[in-house]
């Protein structure tokens, strides 16, 4: 491997840290904004449990924000009545992460607005073009701006990059 090859190896590596501070720091703004812009959430069904502040939406659920789109099976969401504000925000089963042209995969989405993190647990990928990042878990903190990818003795983080992939932000 040429020094060339390996300078853009680590660009690209980079480019997809970027590239996921940049999918989760989307979905802090979201959670954390208050302007006029909708939030439309969609699904089979929604329980509103105000002794727990928790709103669950079940089966086909799916968030619309701006340039964000999460699909799930299950998406629970946590707020303080008090302050007005949202603890967190869970998406459960089969959880997709669409933002802009990049794509997060995983079972279990949790968003934590006050501490401005995005941890995604149970097979996590971040994909961008055909270059993934995957990992045991990911956290992904925009206070810091860093991203911890996790693995195991039986799942390694693994990144795979194409040179090819365009990586603008």
């Amino acid at each position: 491997m040429t020094h060339f090859s390996i300078k853009l190896c680590l660009l690209s590596f980079l480019a997809i840290l970027f590239l996921c501070l940049n999918l989760g720091n989307g979905l802090v703004k979201a959670a954390s904004e208050n302007n006029d812009y909708p939030i439309i959430i969609e699904g089979d069904s929604l329980t509103v449990d105000r002794n727990k502040n928790q709103l669950s939406y079940k089966g086909n659920v799916k968030v619309i924000y701006k340039d964000i789109v999460i699909v799930c099976k299950k998406l629970n969401a946590y707020y303080n009545l008090s302050k007005q504000t949202l603890a967190k925000i869970v998406a459960i089963g089969d959880t997709k992460i669409i933002y802009k042209n990049m794509v997060a995969t995983c079972g279990m989405a949790i968003l934590y607005p006050s501490t401005k993190q995005l941890l995604l647990k149970k097979n996590p990928m971040l994909y961008k073009g055909k270059s993934s990042i995957n990992g045991n878990q990911m956290l992904l903190d925009y206070s810091s701006n860093k991203v911890h990818i996790n693995g195991s003795s039986q799942k390694k983080v693994q990144v795979t990059l194409f040179q090819n992939d365009k990586f603008s932000f």
